[in-house]
C-alpha cells in the first residue's frame, strides 16, 4: 500500500488527482458493499446508517438488487455447535435469491450496478457476520463458477460466535462453509442452482412477425391493442410501485427502496391482484385500478409485511377523487 499512496505526492499534478479519484471511488465502493445493510435501514434495531465520502452521501449496494424483479427462494436455517462452547447452539441462515437477467432490469443502469460484466465473479455466497458483509461471490469450494447459475445469490449470516467454524481470517474479509453442515448446504445450492439456471436460459423469443391481409377500413378512434405477451408497464401510486412479477411464489412480495419509505409490491401472475395490469378503457377501470391497489396495500398490512405508518393514505385518497 506504500507504493501506491506514493503518488499522492506525484510531480504531476493531474496524476495525482487521478489517483485521489480512484481512490475516493475505491474507498466508497467499499463501505457501500460491506455496510449496506446499515446504511438501507434494515438492521433490526439499528437506525438507518448516513455515510458521506467528501461531502457526499453514499448510495447502499444491494447485492440482491431487491428493488427489481428478483426472486426469493425458501430460507434455510441450520443449527451449529458453537466451537467455543460445545453448550451452546448457533443459528446459521441462508437466504437465496435469483436476479433478474438483463433483459428484465428496469433500466440499463440498474443492470450495471448489480454487476454488469462481473456477474460470474458476484455469483456464489455473501458471508454477513453481524450483518456486516465478510466476502460477496464465490462458492467456498462446493462447485465452480458457472456461466448458466451467475443470477444465483446466496446471504449466509451468522454471528461472531461462529468465527472458528466458518474460518475467518485476521482482516475478517473471508469465509468458507463449517464443514459440518457443508453436505447440506450443498444439497441445497444444487437446487438452487437450477432455479437460477431455468431463469437464465428462459430468455424471451422473439417471434417473426406473420404477414397479415389489410384490415378494412376503421374509425380514427380506434386505437390498437398492446400485444399480447408485451410486459405490462409498472403502476405508480405515490409512494408506491406495482410491478407484476413471473415470481412462482403465491404471495405479494413487499420491496423496501429504503428512501423515504418508498417501496414496491411485486405481484405474481397467478395472484387475483394482477387484474391491475389489465387494459384501461375509461374511468372504470381507473377506479377498479384503485380499489385493487388498496386491497394490494391492505393485504401487505394484514400479513405483516408493511407497516401501517408506510401506507401512502395521501395518495391514495388523491388518486381516488381523480375518478370520481
Amino acid at each position: 500500500m506504500e507504493q501506491p499512496l506514493a503518488l499522492l505526492s506525484a510531480h504531476d499534478v493531474r496524476e495525482r488527482e487521478r489517483f485521489l479519484a480512484r481512490l475516493i471511488d475505491e474507498v466508497g465502493l467499499h463501505l457501500r458493499t460491506v455496510f449496506h445493510r446499515f446504511m438501507l435501514g434494515t438492521v433490526t434495531g439499528r437506525r438507518k446508517l448516513a455515510v458521506y465520502v467528501c461531502g457526499k452521501e453514499l448510495e447502499p449496494w444491494d447485492p440482491f438488487c431487491r428493488s427489481e424483479a428478483t426472486t426469493e427462494l425458501d430460507i434455510l436455517r441450520l443449527s451449529l455447535t458453537s466451537p467455543e462452547d460445545d453448550q451452546v447452539t448457533e443459528r446459521v441462515t441462508l437466504s437465496p435469491y435469483v436476479l433478474p437477467r438483463e433483459d428484465e432490469f428496469s433500466t440499463p443502469a440498474a443492470f450495471k450496478a448489480a454487476g454488469a460484466k462481473k456477474w460470474n465473479q458476484l455469483q456464489g455466497f455473501y458471508f454477513y457476520r453481524n450483518n456486516r458483509l465478510l466476502q460477496a461471490g464465490g462458492w467456498s469450494w462446493l462447485r465452480s463458477v458457472d456461466e448458466h447459475t451467475k443470477l444465483l445469490r446466496i446471504a449466509v449470516d451468522f454471528p461472531r460466535g461462529l468465527d472458528r467454524s466458518f474460518a475467518i481470517n485476521i482482516t475478517k474479509m473471508r469465509a468458507r462453509i463449517p464443514s459440518e453442515i457443508r453436505d447440506r448446504v450443498a444439497n441445497e445450492v444444487s437446487t438452487w442452482a437450477k432455479r437460477g439456471r431455468y431463469r437464465y436460459d428462459h430468455q424471451p423469443t422473439p417471434t417473426r412477425p406473420q404477414p397479415t391481409p389489410t384490415p378494412p377500413q376503421a374509425s380514427h378512434s380506434a386505437k390498437p391493442s398492446p400485444p399480447a405477451d408485451a410486459s405490462p408497464p409498472a403502476l405508480q401510486v405515490g409512494a408506491v410501485t406495482f410491478l407484476q412479477s413471473n415470481a412462482p411464489a403465491p404471495n405479494l412480495t413487499i420491496v423496501d427502496q429504503g428512501l423515504a419509505n418508498r417501496f414496491k409490491i411485486l405481484i405474481p401472475r397467478s395472484h387475483e391482484l394482477s387484474a391491475l395490469f389489465t387494459s384501461r378503457n375509461g374511468g372504470e377501470p381507473d377506479l377498479r385500478r384503485i380499489c385493487l391497489q388498496a386491497l394490494a396495500i391492505l393485504e401487505a398490512v394484514y400479513e405483516g409485511r408493511l407497516a401501517p405508518k408506510n401506507v401512502p393514505i395521501a395518495a391514495l385518497k388523491k388518486a381516488l377523487q381523480r375518478c370520481l
